[in-house]
């Protein structure tokens, strides 16, 4: 009997061959996808660092306040000083300085929003107290004492202000405090003509202080 030899064939290469093609098209795929992924991020960050480079807002000032024209006019009143009018037994001067300064001081209470009622009652005596300086008769032992009366009103009036809307405005805690010390000033038992130093520092620290009020800005 003849033998029958069977040549055996070694193991086929084509599954290496498809495997390999399937393991070049997943690389190919998962390529793609990290590539788009990349992209997307390189633009946000791009976008980002655009953003950035525009500069912060810069927070804008508290705007100052327009000053009213009340205070100015008191305050050329006081800077102005005229000695006839100073020298008057009838105390004129006096009378018109707090007429002035009732004005001046109503302008800021209402340029602040202050607590009305007070403002308005210190504001009132103020002036009920120059009607009574300027009608009385020129012997009255009650000028001073009338005066003083009046100038501790203004005193409470601007503390008032100052309390509600000033706290941290600089300097104006020592001005506020110089017209209450200038207001204490005034004797009532000395004639009212002889106290006229007194009577124009009071007016001029009332200017000072009147005029950083309506200078400061709003808050």
């Amino acid at each position: 009997m003849a033998d029958i030899n069977v040549e055996r064939k070694g193991p086929s290469i084509w599954p290496w061959i498809l495997g390999l093609i399937a393991l070049a098209l997943l690389i190919w795929a998962l390529t793609q996808m990290f590539g788009r992924d990349d992209r997307r991020t390189a633009g946000v960050v791009t976008d980002t660092m655009v953003t950035d480079t525009f500069p912060a807002a810069t927070p804008m000032a508290p705007a100052a306040t327009a000053e009213p024209a009340a205070v100015q006019q008191f305050a050329q009143w006081v800077d102005r000083r005229d000695a006839q009018e100073d020298a008057g037994l009838q105390h004129q001067y006096t009378v018109n300085g707090l007429r002035s300064l009732a004005d001046a001081l109503e302008a800021v209470v209402q340029q602040r929003g202050v607590d009305a009622a007070p403002a308005r009652q210190e504001i009132e005596t103020i002036r009920t107290n120059a009607t009574q300086l300027e009608q009385s008769d020129w012997q009255s032992q009650q000028h001073a004492n009338v005066t003083r009366q009046a100038f501790t009103a203004a005193a409470d009036a601007m503390g008032r202000v100052h309390q509600q809307h000033y706290t941290g405005v600089v300097n104006l805690d020592n001005q506020v405090r110089q017209v209450r010390e200038s207001a204490q000033a005034v004797q009532p038992a000395q004639p009212l003509l002889e106290q006229r130093d007194t009577l124009h520092r009071f007016f001029e620290r009332s200017r000072d202080a009147l005029t950083t009020m309506s200078r400061a800005p709003v808050v």
